[in-house]
C-alpha cells in the first residue's frame, strides 16, 4: 500500500488509477491500472480463475527470500505458466513435462488468447539464494545489483546466555553507557516481551550510569501497535537523546528504521510450527538462521559503520540452520490444497514445489478438508461445501464455520467473529495500565468464550457513527483497543458479507440473519469448523485434544479461564513454556457427532464395538479382534 501511493506520487497519478494496489479484502485499482502492487495471497486467488495470469505481461516477486507458503504455491503455478508458454525451448526437458493443461480443461482457450513472448518473470530479494532458483527456473538469469552497506562489526558472547530477555536488556543499558551516537535496535520475539523489556529498561537506567546529558528513549514496534506509536520509531531522536527501539521480526526485512548503529540480536523468533502426526498448528519462540542473524546485523550498517552484538555464541552461530525452513514445510496446507484442487490440480503430491512439504502434512490436510465436508470419497471438490470454501479468502475451517453460521441462522455473528479473528491483536494491553485495560475488558466478556467477547467488541464498534473518526478514535483509547485492528475488521466484514450474500459471482447467494442474544447457534457454527480443536477438561484443570490427545492449558488471556467449561474449541495453539490454547469458546460435547460424523461418529462407532468387544470377553465369549 505504502509502495504503491509513493510510486503514484512520483509518476503523478491518483492512486488507484494508473498505479493501483490490492490486499485481501481491500482493491483500490481500475480498469485503467498498468502497475498492480498486490500480496501473494491476492494473485495466487487471481490464478483460481485465470491459471495463465492472461492479464499480466511480467509478474514480479519480491521479498522472495520470505519463502511465505503462498510465494511457493505461485513459483510452481508461475513455472507451470512458463512451461505452458514456452513447451519446446531449454526451460523444460521434454513435452511431457512441459505445460499445466491437463490441470483444466479451459487452458488450451486461454493460451490461445496470449503468447509466450509478452510474459515474463522477476524473482527479487536483498538475501536470495539466486543459485537454488535458478536450478529451479531453468534458464533463468541471475543480476546481482549491490546497495550501500557499510561494515558492522559482529560481536558474540563469551558463553550460552541463560535468560536472554535479562541479557538483552543489559546490553541495551552497556551500549547506551559505553558507546557514541546512534541509535540501538533489539530484537525480540513478541509484544509480551517487549512490553517487558519496555518496563525494566525504563526502571534500570534511571539507576545505571549513563551520561545524565543523553536520555533512553524506548520505543517499542510490533504489528498490533496502533499505527500512531509505530510511526514514532521513524522519528529522529530529540536533541540529547538516544532511541532503543524494541522490535519484533518485522524489523528484519519489512521496514529500515533511520539513524540506527547498533543492532542487538537475541537470536529467537516466534514462528509458526505445524505438527503433522498431530494435525495441530502452534506458535513457538524458535532459534533464527544465520540468514536471519546476518539480516539483523546489517541492519546496523545502512547510514554508516556499526556493531552487532549477538547474545549467544559463534559456535551457537556456527549451529544455527543456514537459513529459515520455508514456511510449506512447517505449516497446515489445508489452504494450499483446497486452492490447488479448486484449479483442477488433482495430484497434489505430485505439484511441483521448490521444496516439497512433508507427505504426511499433505494427506493430514486432505484428511482434514475431507471432514470439513470439502472433498469427496475420491479426493475431488464437492459442490456443496467444496467449491464455496475454495472461493473464500480465509482458512477452510474459518470458511466452514461461515457456512455453518449463515445454515443456522447465525450468518452476521459467524461474519463477525471471523472478521476479528482475522485481525492482529484487537486489544492493547500497556503492563502500566492493566488494572485499566481489564476493567475495560469486562465490559465486553462474554462468559461463552471469546469469541463471543470479541463479537461484542465488534457489535459496540459498528454502533459508532462510521463517519465520526473522533468519537471512534475515543471509543478505542478509552477501551484500550487497537482501531487500526477494528478498522480492518470492519472492512473484513464488508468483504466477506459481499463473498456470501450477493445471488451473483463473488457472491454465494446465502442467507446472513441474525441470532440476536441466542449464542447457541453461533457457538454451534463455531463446532462446525473448529471441530479439529476440540477439547474436554481434565481433572487437573488442563484440557485433552480429542483428535490427538495432547495436553493443551487455556491461554492466560482467555476470559474463560476461571469457568473452565468441560468442552470447548479453539483457534490455535501457542507454545512457551507451556501449550496454551489461544480464543476458545464453551460447546455442548454432544454436539461433535452431530457436526462432524466423518471425525466424531466413527470415533463413538469404535469405542462402542471395543466396549461391546469387552463386554463379550467378560462374559466368556470370544473378544472382538481388531
Amino acid at each position: 500500500m505504502t509502495v504503491a501511493r509513493r510510486v503514484a506520487e512520483e509518476m503523478g497519478t491518483k492512486l488507484g488509477h494508473k498505479v493501483g494496489y490490492a490486499i485481501r479484502f481491500e482493491d483500490v485499482t481500475s480498469p485503467s491500472t498498468s502497475i498492480k502492487y498486490m500480496t501473494d495471497g491476492l494473485l495466487l486467488r487471481e490464478a483460481l480463475v485465470d491459471p495463465l495470469l492472461s492479464r499480466y505481461r511480467i509478474v514480479i516477486i519480491d521479498e522472495a527470500h520470505e519463502r511465505t507458503v503462498h510465494t511457493d504455491v505461485l513459483f510452481g503455478l508461475l513455472k507451470g505458466v512458463q512451461r505452458t508458454l514456452f513447451p519446446y525451448n531449454s526451460f523444460c526437458s521434454g513435452p511431457a513435462q512441459c505445460s499445466l493443461r491437463s490441470a483444466r480443461p479451459d487452458f488450451l482457450r486461454i493460451k490461445s488468447a496470449r503468447r509466450g513472448d509478452d510474459f515474463r518473470l522477476i524473482v527479487m530479494s536483498a538475501t536470495l539464494d539466486a543459485a537454488r532458483f535458478v536450478d529451479y527456473f531453468p534458464g533463468a538469469v541471475a543480476a546481482l545489483i549491490r546497495g550501500r552497506q557499510f561494515p558492522v562489526q559482529v560481536m558474540y558472547t563469551a558463553k550460552p546466555e541463560d535468560n536472554y530477555l535479562d541479557a538483552a536488556i543489559n546490553a541495551t543499558l552497556q551500549v547506551h553507557t559505553d558507546e557514541g551516537e546512534g541509535d540501538i535496535l533489539v530484537f525480540l520475539t513478541g509484544q509480551d516481551e517487549i512490553d517487558s523489556a519496555e518496563r525494566l529498561l525504563k526502571v534500570r537506567n534511571q539507576g545505571s550510569k549513563a551520561d545524565p546529558c543523553r536520555e533512553l528513549l524506548v520505543l517499542p514496534i510490533y504489528a498490533a501497535l496502533p499505527p500512531e506509536q509505530q510511526m514514532k520509531v521513524f522519528e529522529p531522536a530529540p536533541e540529547g537523546q538516544r532511541k532503543a527501539i524494541l522490535a519484533t521480526n518485522i524489523a528484519e526485512t519489512s521496514i529500515t528504521i533511520p539513524g540506527v548503529r547498533y543492532v542487538i540480536d537475541t537470536g529467537h523468533v516466534k514462528a509458526r510450527d505445524y505438527n503433522a502426526k498431530l494435525g495441530l498448528e502452534s506458535l513457538a519462540v524458535v532459534p533464527v538462521s544465520q540468514a536471519q542473524a546476518r539480516q539483523r546485523s546489517g541492519r546496523a550498517g545502512r547510514e554508516g559503520p556499526g556493531k552487532a552484538f549477538r547474545l549467544y555464541t559463534e559456535s551457537d552461530f556456527s549451529s544455527l540452520a543456514p537459513v529459515t525452513p520455508p514456511e510449506i514445510t512447517r505449516c497446515n496446507l489445508g489452504s494450499v490444497v483446497l486452492q490447488l484442487k479448486a484449479m483442477g490440480i488433482q495430484d497434489v503430491l505430485g505439484f511441483d514445489f521448490m521444496d516439497p512439504p512433508p507427505r504426511a502434512a499433505i494427506l493430514r490436510s486432505l484428511e482434514l478438508l475431507y471432514a470439513l465436508g470439502a472433498l469427496d470419497s475420491s479426493g475431488r471438490l464437492t459442490e456443496g461445501v467444496g467449491s464455496r470454501l475454495a472461493r473464500l479468502p480465509v482458512d477452510p475451517m474459518f470458511g466452514r464455520v461461515l457456512l455453518a453460521a449463515c445454515e443456522m441462522g447465525c450468518g452476521q455473528e459467524g461474519v463477525a467473529v471471523v472478521a476479528m479473528v482475522s485481525t492482529d491483536n484487537v486489544f492493547h494491553t500497556p503492563r502500566a495500565k492493566e488494572r485499566e485495560w481489564r476493567a475495560a475488558r469486562l465490559k465486553f466478556l462474554a462468559r461463552e468464550g471469546d469469541h463471543l467477547t470479541l463479537l461484542n467488541v465488534f457489535r459496540g464498534f459498528r454502533e459508532l457513527p462510521k463517519d465520526s473518526h473522533k468519537a471512534r478514535t475515543t471509543w478505542c483509547s478509552d477501551n484500550f483497543i487497537n482501531i487500526r485492528a477494528m478498522r480492518k475488521a470492519e472492512d473484513i466484514y464488508d468483504q466477506l458479507v459481499r463473498f456470501l450474500g450477493p445471488p451473483s459471482p463473488p457472491g454465494l447467494g446465502l442467507a446472513l440473519v441474525s441470532c440476536g442474544d441466542d449464542t447457541a447457534p453461533l457457538r454451534r457454527a463455531l463446532t462446525a469448523g473448529l471441530f479439529p480443536h476440540a477439547a474436554r477438561l481434565q481433572p487437573d484443570g488442563s484440557y485433552r485434544v480429542l483428535a490427538t490427545g495432547r495436553q493443551v492449558f487455556l491461554h492466560p488471556s482467555s476470559v474463560l479461564l476461571d469457568r473452565k467449561p468441560d468442552c470447548l474449541v479453539f483457534n490455535e495453539l501457542m507454545h512457551t513454556t507451556r501449550t496454551y490454547a489461544r480464543d476458545a469458546v464453551a460447546i455442548e460435547a454432544r454436539w461433535l457427532p452431530e457436526l462432524a460424523p466423518a471425525v466424531f461418529a466413527a470415533k463413538a462407532g469404535a469405542a462402542a464395538a471395543s466396549a461391546a468387544g469387552t463386554a463379550t470377553g467378560a462374559a466368556g465369549g470370544t473378544p472382538t479382534r481388531r
